[in-house]
Order: structure tokens, then sequence, then C-alpha cells
């Protein structure tokens, strides 16, 4: 019982301690993610859209049932974090549409990742 005032404080901290591990690790992931990502040709990237067509052909039931449960989550998740993952999303775009792969700089291509 002597450690129970403490819990509030805890608790408190928690956050911010897992939002730097998040911070870490994206930062991580974006610089080991960013060389794959400007190979890309984001403007033309026909193996993605025939992946989509034919996965939606062979098995639409399953692809239904996929877009479904992505938007059950994205119900699930805080309003407010949702918001700013756009507007990271929407500066990243902006940027990458002077570049002719469409590819977002590295520092938007990591905001995008923290905030995912």
């Amino acid at each position: 019982m002597a450690a129970a005032p403490a819990l509030p404080a805890l608790l408190a901290a928690a956050p911010a301690a897992l939002a730097d591990q998040i911070a870490d690790a994206s930062k991580q992931f974006s610089e080991a993610a960013y060389p794959v990502a400007k190979k890309i040709d984001w403007g033309n990237t026909p193996t993605i859209a025939k992946y989509l067509s034919e996965e939606s052909a062979k098995n639409p039931k399953g692809v239904a049932a996929a877009v479904d449960k992505l938007l059950e989550v994205g119900l699930t998740m805080d309003p407010a974090l949702v918001k700013a993952a756009v507007k990271v999303h929407e500066k990243a775009i902006r940027g990458a549409a002077g570049n002719p792969n469409l590819v977002a700089s590295q520092a938007d291509f990591a905001a995008v990742n923290e905030a995912l």
C-alpha cells in the first residue's frame, strides 16, 4: 500500500515513455526502409495494381473481408491521432509531388512512419 500514491505518477509517465520508444523505433525503421522507398516509382506501380486486381478477382469475399476489418480497426482509433497522421501524410504527399518518382523526403517519410 505504501507504493499506491506513486501509481498515478507512474501511469502518467507511461505514455511519454511509450512515445519515446515509438519515436526511436520509427526512426530506425525509416532509416532502414527509405532506400527501398526511394527506388519505387510511386506514380507507376503496375505490380501493386496488378496484385490488387488479381487478388480481388480470385477472392473478392476475402478482399472485402480484409477491407471491412481494416475499417473496423480504423473506427477504434483515436480521432486526434488519425487527424495528426492525415496532416503528416498530406505534407509528405505535397512534398513528393515535385519528385519524378513521387518519393517523399526522408524527413517526411520518417514523420509518416512515426504518425502511423
